[in-house]
């Protein structure tokens, strides 16, 4: 599942990989090492539980940047980030690496 998401984003013009994790086993830090090479982001996910804590925490070795997203199911739901968010606080990511955000 790793090869197969690096192989397209250096074959295709891809932005952000969607809650990487959630649905395969992945290897987190392969994938952020060349998601950082091709200038792709990984997402952290409120309404999936990836990118995990522990998964952000194995990204931020490499200097892969973030999108936070609702992922919303529901118009209600549409911009409710607050789970990412707690997510992406917990882990300690520096918010010039959430490309979504700004200070």
């Amino acid at each position: 599942n790793t090869e197969a998401l690096i192989k397209a984003i250096r074959k295709y013009p891809v932005d952000i990989i969607t809650h990487p994790g959630s649905k395969a086993k992945l290897n987190i830090k392969k994938l952020a090492k060349a998601a950082y090479e091709e200038g792709v982001a990984l997402e952290i996910n409120s309404s999936h539980s990836q990118l995990s804590i522990d998964n952000i925490r194995i990204a931020l070795t490499e200097k892969v940047e973030f999108y936070i997203n609702s992922d919303a199911h529901d118009p209600i739901n549409v911009g409710n980030i607050q789970e990412g968010m707690r997510r992406a606080e917990e882990a300690k990511v520096p918010i010039h690496r959430i490309r979504n955000l700004s200070n």
